[in-house]
């Protein structure tokens, strides 16, 4: 079995997920240790509402990886 999937951020604002033809869908939340994507709320709950799979990641940067670590669990907790 192959699944289809896509990475989307704020890039991708507008993007209708329910449209996509794609099986999941892996949506950027954090950044470092002070940036929260703006879209992954948004691109969550429209998986969620369209039955997608889906997941969230943090893109890391040169900082404290677990300051890093941190910032991620605060910020996706809910």
């Amino acid at each position: 079995m192959t699944l289809k999937g896509a990475d989307i951020s704020h890039w991708q604002s507008g993007i209708k997920v329910n449209d996509l033809p794609v099986d999941f869908v892996i949506v950027k939340a954090t950044e470092g240790v002070g940036y929260t994507d703006r879209c992954c709320d948004g691109f969550v709950q429209a998986c969620i509402d369209s039955d997608k799979l889906w997941g969230f990641y943090h893109f890391a940067r040169t900082n404290s990886p677990e300051k890093e670590a941190d910032y991620f669990i605060a910020e996706c907790r809910n």
